[in-house]
Parts: structure tokens; C-alpha cells; sequence
């Protein structure tokens, strides 16, 4: 067979999948969007090689490209379910991904795009992939990867806001305003940054820790990397340019839960914080960067009565316990930290729920002192007749109490515990919005 007709008969091969797998129901939404979305991509692609000629080999090519990726993608959602992931949390997350990530799609003037979820791996494994932009679609679709051992520890999931900040970043439409931001505000002012040389230079310092120079020994000894061919043959500057960017729109948009998963995370997968990779900038780096924008955005700031007090000052004093203090670590300055923060603030302030809205005490005390009784924290109080009296609370203000909660030493509440309470809670605080718009109606 020549190509054309051999890529014609695998879109029959995979309208004959689709018929198969999408008609289940996959996930808390179905799998109907999803599988009209499928099946909308299938045709166009059918209806090109139809009209291509069967020696045009480049569209021909890019025919492939489309189904292996229209292929992937129904695999994905063919291995996501409802149970595999903390739906309560993806809910409120999916919220915020639409709002930022609604864009022009190749069949479609304006489309918001489609989340599903899977859950896969260990303690790395969190992700969201982002389509190629070539994609022929009606709508995008955004798979958030979720660890399979910890879907339910919803305190961690707040990391995922990094991972849409590189599905933001994937945007044409913002890529170029996020360059410019980062290039103007961070990476060109600089010293030990703002460019390739700047940064191995910096890297293989004489002053550089010692544990950063071992492992650039065994780099060199391992891949014959050295400074002359770092970013050459083994780095990508650009990769570790965006890696900061994300780490800045995670914390803007998830606040203190947000560094605290960071932080935890980040220094299990890498315990030194030290070590030298391809594409993600040395931990350390990125930790001791996030905990001054947290200071500049006061989000230890948080006045609260006595018996919240020290479980604050014991979560603040254990985030702030990862900073590495040989300065060799701080890439930027703190005006620089602040300038760029200031224009991310801007960009995400257009984007209706991105930015995250530091409480007050009001809002985080009851929500504390729940967990304290080993109740999920949910956004109730009682009138004078006893009767409840219901009120919204942002599922990011669940998650920075259950830090805190977890940071108690005198409550001691396990860790997983904790997960569970603010999962449920999250939950309970979704049918309360639900009765809330009911009234209102």
C-alpha cells in the first residue's frame, strides 16, 4: 500500500477504537466531549487525505504526525477514571485552567479547553500535557497527570500550578508577553543569569558549594560535559528560564500551599537540592527564589489568634528552614524578584480566579481550628436559632489550613489525615456553592 491509502485505512482502524473506548464513561464529566471532540479531529484528518495527492509526501507527513497524536491522546483518556484522582480538587483546578487557557483552536474561534485526568507513577510523576499547537481541534485538551500513590493528597497537588503555568507558557498569545516580562525583569539583570556564559560561569565558580562540584566532576567524567559545551550538549537555557517562570505562576496562583508542596516535593526528588540537571534549574535555587517572593507578598504575614498562632509560625519556620544560605544560590536579587512578580501579578490579574487572594484571619482561623477536631474545613457557622449559615470559601484557603493544621505540633495530626479532611472538605464546600447559586436563583 502507498501511504495514502495506508494512512486512510488507520483512520478506519481508529474510528473502530474510538467506537470501542470513548462510548464508557471515563472521569466525572463523561466521555461524550470528549469523544465528539475525537471524532471531529478524525474527519478533518480523513476529509485532508481524501483531497492530498498521494506523492505529496509533506502533507502526507503531517497526516501521520496528526493521527500518532490523535492516537496517544485517546489512549490517555482511555486510562482515566474517576477513581484514580481526587475529583473534588480537579474540579476547582479545571476552574482555573479554563480561565487562563481559553483560546483560538484551529476549528474554532475561541474554545475553552478540556481537562481530563489520569493518574500514573511515583513522586515525580505529576504533569500536565499540552498538545502540539499544530493540533487539529475544536477544543484543547489538557491532560493533568496526577502521582497514582498520592491522588489523594491533595496538599501536594497545589504543584500543578507550575504545570500549567507551562501550559500557559505553550500559548502563543501569551509567550511573548511572559518573555518579555521574564527577560526584562529577571533574566537580563542578572549578573549570574542573563545569558549562557553568565550562567556557567557562575556554575562552575570557584566559590561554587562543594557538593555542585562534584557533581559537575562526575558529569564531565560520566558525558565529557564541562563548562565549554554545557549548554551545548547537555543543559537547555531556555528550559530552565520557563522552569522559573512556572515556579513563579504556581505560587501566584496557589499562594503558600503552593511552596510548601514545592519545597517538599522538589527536596524528596532531590535531597541535596544540589543537584545539576538537563532541563530543570538546581533546586536550591528555585527554593531560595520562592521563599523571598512569599515575603514580598506578605503571604507570612497572616495575624491570627493564639491557638492558630503557633501552628502558623511552626509552618513559616519549617518552609523557611529549606533556604540554602550561601548566597552562591540566590540567582536574583530581591528587587528583581519584586519587579517580576509585580508584572506577573498584572497578567494573571486579567484571568478571572488565576491569581490567588491572600486571606485574613477571618478566613483561615475556623478552617484551622475544624481540622484541629478532625473535621473537614468547610465554610459554615451557626445563627443565633442554631441554624447553619453557609458562605464560599476558595479550595486554596482549604489547602493553606491544612498546611498549617499539619505543621501543629501540639494537634500531631498525621499528615494523611489531613489530606483526607481537606479532600472531603473541598468537597463539602462544592455542594455548598452549588445550594448558594441554588438561593440566589
Amino acid at each position: 500500500m502507498k501511504a495514502k491509502v495506508f494512512l486512510l485505512s488507520e483512520c478506519k482502524n481508529l474510528s473502530s477504537v474510538l467506537e470501542q473506548t470513548l462510548r464508557y464513561e471515563y472521569g466525572l464529566d463523561g466521555s461524550r466531549e470528549f469523544y465528539v471532540e475525537c471524532k471531529a479531529r478524525l474527519a478533518h484528518i480523513e476529509d485532508e487525505l481524501i483531497k492530498t495527492d498521494e506523492d505529496d509526501f509533506y502533507i502526507l507527513s503531517a497526516s501521520t504526525q496528526e493521527l500518532e497524536n490523535l492516537s496517544t491522546l485517546i489512549c490517555r483518556i482511555e486510562r482515566s477514571s474517576i477513581g484514580e484522582y481526587s475529583w473534588p480538587f480537579v474540579e476547582e483546578f479545571k476552574s482555573i485552567a479554563k480561565s487562563v487557557c481559553t483560546e483560538p483552536t484551529s476549528l474554532t474561534t475561541v474554545s475553552p479547553p478540556k481537562v481530563h485526568v489520569l493518574s500514573e507513577g511515583g513522586l515525580s510523576a505529576y504533569s500536565i500535557y499540552t498538545e502540539p499547537k499544530r493540533s487539529i481541534s475544536q477544543t484543547r485538551i489538557l491532560t493533568i497527570i496526577f502521582p497514582r500513590t498520592l491522588k489523594h493528597f491533595v496538599l501536594l497537588h497545589p504543584i500543578l500550578g507550575h504545570e500549567l503555568g507551562h501550559a500557559i507558557y505553550s500559548y502563543p498569545k501569551y509567550q511573548r508577553e511572559l518573555d518579555t516580562i521574564l527577560l526584562n525583569n529577571l533574566v537580563l539583570p542578572s549578573n549570574n543569569f542573563k545569558d549562557q556564559e553568565a550562567t556557567v560561569k557562575w556554575l562552575y565558580a570557584v566559590d561554587a558549594p562543594n557538593f555542585v562540584k562534584a557533581y559537575l566532576t562526575q558529569l564531565h567524567a560520566t558525558y565529557d560535559i564541562d563548562a565549554t559545551n554545557f549548554f551545548y550538549n547537555f543543559a537547555n537555557y531556555d528550559a530552565w528560564i520557563e522552569e522559573f517562570l512556572c515556579d513563579f505562576i504556581g505560587l501566584l496562583m496557589f499562594g503558600p500551599s503552593f511552596l510548601a508542596a514545592h519545597c517538599d516535593l522538589l527536596y524528596s526528588i532531590d535531597p541535596s537540592g544540589m543537584s545539576v540537571r538537563d532541563c530543570h534549574p538546581l533546586t536550591a535555587c528555585r527554593v531560595n527564589m520562592l521563599l523571598v517572593a512569599a515575603e514580598i507578598m506578605e503571604y507570612d504575614k497572616l495575624v491570627v489568634d493564639d491557638e492558630i498562632k503557633p501552628a502558623v509560625d511552626s509552618f513559616w519556620k519549617s518552609l523557611n528552614s529549606k533556604r540554602q544560605n550561601d548566597q552562591w544560590f540566590d540567582l536574583f536579587t530581591k528587587e528583581q524578584i519584586k519587579n517580576t512578580l509585580e508584572e506577573l501579578v498584572k497578567f494573571l490579574s486579567t484571568h478571572e480566579k488565576a491569581l490567588y487572594q491572600k486571606p485574613n484571619a477571618e478566613q483561615i482561623q475556623p478552617l484551622v481550628k475544624q481540622l484541629f477536631e478532625l473535621t473537614p474545613p468547610v465554610g459554615y457557622s451557626f445563627d443565633e436559632n442554631d441554624g447553619p449559615i453557609c458562605k464560599e470559601v476558595d479550595f486554596r484557603h482549604v489547602l493553606y489550613a491544612g498546611w498549617i493544621a499539619s505543621a501543629d505540633t501540639k494537634a500531631n495530626i498525621q499528615f494523611e489525615i489531613v489530606n483526607r479532611l481537606c479532600e472531603h472538605g473541598i468537597m463539602q464546600q462544592g455542594a455548598i456553592k452549588l445550594k448558594m447559586s441554588d438561593k440566589e436563583v
